[in-house]
């Protein structure tokens, strides 16, 4: 599962995703003023958000499994011996993350234009299993994962794409595990 959430937009979508950001970005008088004066400074921007979109959607959503308290708890409660795999159920469920792109323009020592850029990648899940080792999530089962994804400037939702469908394969082994944290 080498896919990046660039991968599952379209190219429309892209371009919109980028136009909001520019648009943003005009709204700071200041700002659009240097964008405008240094066309360079755009490309930090267009550089910022595509760092983020290269990002691994499952990778990404993991996290989310890997610092739940409630499947923490349930292992512990449910596993038979050290050393045993236990598998875990999970019933529907949505996963949120943040991505933060840092877009800070600096003129001069002490002239700085931040954008509060945020992207956050939803996912909803039905079917998955988890497999997890001595406190280590090692595979994760089949299941079915619909993403989206918001895009937040200055805490306002500008967009919100629908990306479509992530279908997890019949078993995906984590490598290297995914320690649950304690």
């Amino acid at each position: 599962m080498n896919e990046t959430i660039n991968d599952l937009l379209t190219p429309e979508a892209r371009q919109r995703l980028e136009a909001q950001v520019t648009r943003a970005a005009d709204k700071d008088r200041a700002l659009r003023r240097f964008l405008n004066g240094v066309p360079l400074a755009k490309g930090l921007i267009r550089t910022a958000l595509d760092t983020a979109l290269r990002s691994d959607p499952f990778a990404l959503l993991a996290e989310g499994w890997r610092t739940s308290k409630d499947i923490r708890t349930f292992y512990q409660g449910e596993r038979a011996q050290l050393g045993e795999p236990v598998v875990v159920k999970l019933a529907a469920h949505d996963i949120e993350r943040d991505l933060t792109p840092e877009v800070v323009i600096h003129v001069g020592a002490e002239r700085r234009f931040p954008l509060r850029l945020a992207l956050t990648l939803c996912g909803a899940f039905e079917g998955v299993e988890l497999s997890i080792l001595d406190r280590d999530m090692i595979a994760v089962g089949s299941g079915r994962c619909h993403l989206s994804l918001k895009l937040r400037v200055a805490g306002r939702t500008l967009e919100s794409l629908t990306l479509g469908k992530l279908t997890l394969p019949g078993e995906h082994r984590l490598t290297p595990a995914l320690p649950l944290y304690s």
